[in-house]
């Protein structure tokens, strides 16, 4: 699709949302109202283009969960409300990241780093849910699903994820 078509669309919903807010209002208060819906609509106007990003992380985000609640039932574990808080906190961060590196790369042109960043989150949430899919089935496929994309993780990123969950003591039974 074409960037200035949907810029120029959104700015064009913007506008309309904004006259109806100002035609329906009648005091301060829906001013006020007519303000905070305009600001949220042009926040929301210039992140649109993340939208899709931002939905396969969600769901990435959602498939780790329910995996990871699962394999925690598959263990004998109890789940905890401050692991899904967690979720929580961690969707938040997420999006918030890619939005700041969005807003770093339009205002500086410079090559497409929030979705190199929304690759790599979404790389290692794939990579955990390839680990609950292991504990739950125990079959050997996704053993080596998980040893081939933490090969080329290590390649890429020069991080070796197994090593690193050792390490800060990370592992299936910490995701109860």
């Amino acid at each position: 699709m074409d960037i200035q078509k949907i810029n120029t669309t959104m700015h064009a919903m913007i506008e309309q949302i904004r006259f109806w807010v100002a035609d329906h209002t009648e005091n301060f208060r829906f001013g006020f109202l007519s303000f905070l819906t305009s600001a949220f609509a042009s926040v929301c106007g210039y992140f649109a283009p993340l939208g899709e990003i931002l939905i396969v992380l969600f769901v990435c985000i959602m498939a780790d969960l329910v995996t990871g609640i699962w394999a925690a039932r598959v263990k004998g574990f109890g789940i905890k409300s401050k692991r899904l808080k967690k979720t929580a906190v961690k969707i938040g961060l997420y999006f918030g990241v890619i939005m700041l590196i969005y807003s770093i790369d339009h205002a500086f042109n410079i090559f497409n780093l929030s979705s190199y960043t929304a690759w790599l989150i979404v790389g290692f949430e794939a990579y955990s849910v390839l680990e609950n899919t292991m504990v739950i089935t125990d079959n050997p496929v996704f053993r080596a699903l998980r040893k081939f994309m933490s090969d080329k993780i290590k390649d890429t990123t020069g991080v070796d994820i197994e090593k690193e969950q050792k390490e800060n003591n990370y592992c299936n039974e910490d995701k109860q």
